[in-house]
């Protein structure tokens, strides 16, 4: 999964909703990685410490909430990998990413159709959902299958990568 997912990202990288693991690895196409997540624990145990991490909840974007600490068109790559099955209001959060892009910026989002912590899924991945939303924010959208396979039979993984118009 890392692999995919850090082929599809260059330049500044927001890992959102990073947890513990990344799932960015270094590369030569990628300038710098900032890691962000609401739970301040994850954060301090992120597996990639040398890497800047922000303590920020997506859920709290709205019409009064941005992702102050980044101004307008400062990141390539917005990844959001197995994470926004967490969120209230995904419309509002990818909005905010295309402010945060650059022209032709990409989100890429990674989600499966069982994954998540139960306690805190809002709603399961679909990811025809997300890819309408990413959609309605002004992105241009594909939706891809991955091959990968879960512990247990049954999850499917998907890759969709959004893409900002130029």
């Amino acid at each position: 999964m890392k692999e995919t997912v850090t082929s599809k990202a260059h330049g500044v990288v927001l890992e959102t909703m990073c947890g513990f693991t990344s799932y960015v690895d270094d590369s030569p196409h990628i300038q710098e990685v900032l890691a962000m997540d609401f739970c301040k624990e994850a954060l301090e145990l992120y597996d990639r410490p040398e890497r800047t991490r922000v303590l920020f909840d997506l859920d709290t974007i709205g019409e009064e909430r941005e992702i102050d600490f980044l101004p307008n068109e400062s990141v390539d790559t917005v990844c959001v990998t197995f994470g926004v099955n967490y969120l209230t209001d995904p419309l509002a959060v990818y909005g905010e990413f295309q402010r945060i892009l650059t022209p032709g910026g990409k989100v890429i989002i990674v989600g499966g159709t069982s994954c998540g912590y139960g306690d805190l899924v809002k709603q399961p991945f679909n990811p025809t959902i997300h890819g309408r939303l990413l959609e309605k924010a002004d992105f241009g959208v594909d939706v891809e299958t991955l091959p990968y396979k879960g512990l247990f039979a049954g999850p499917t993984y998907y890759l969709l990568e959004a893409t900002k118009a130029n």
